[in-house]
């Protein structure tokens, strides 16, 4: 967005900055919101926004690792009365459009980063990092899974009949 704008108004000293600085090609002039940069940032939002109903949701049984705590209570109110994962489904969404808005138009395919070996390997690296993030809330949801249904029992299965998907309504 920024190097969009500094495009748009070059003759400021500001602009000339910023584009000398993180464009390393001359092809900036391609940078441009797309459709897909769009949906991207949506979907990233979405997630974002989804992430922070679960925070509230949960309050302080949020933690980023699998655990029970004393005077654990099962939570299946706000996001987790739609999906029983609803944190698992914002964080993949939010990965998702961050994926989808550095196609073609974005800052990453059109500033010449991806033209150097360190671009590519630090685009390679992030997606790794991506994949193993998604596919490790994926496998992690049976776990949780059985944690809470251990812990909570007849509640648990209950809930779980009323609340079948663990990430997407009517899918999974």
């Amino acid at each position: 967005m920024t190097v969009i704008i500094a495009n748009h108004t070059p003759s400021l000293a500001v602009s000339q900055f910023i584009t000398s600085t993180i464009v390393f090609n001359s092809r900036n002039h391609g940078i441009a919101i797309t459709p897909l940069f769009l949906f991207g940032n949506f979907l990233t939002i979405v997630g974002t926004a989804i992430r922070l109903q679960c925070y509230r949701a949960l309050g302080r049984l949020f933690t980023f690792e699998l655990s029970i705590r004393q005077d654990h209570r099962l939570v299946s109110e706000g996001p987790y009365a739609v999906v029983r994962h609803p944190s698992y489904t914002g964080m993949i969404l939010t990965i998702t459009g961050a994926i989808c808005s550095q196609y073609s138009g974005s800052w990453l395919t059109e500033c010449g980063l991806l033209d150097m070996w360190f671009g590519k390997v630090l685009v390679i690296y992030w997606l790794l990092v991506a994949g193993a993030v998604v596919t490790s809330l994926i496998l992690r949801i049976s776990v949780e899974d059985r944690l809470l249904q251990r812990k909570f029992g007849n509640e648990w299965v209950e809930w779980s009949r009323k609340v079948p998907y663990g990430l997407i309504p009517w899918v999974y």
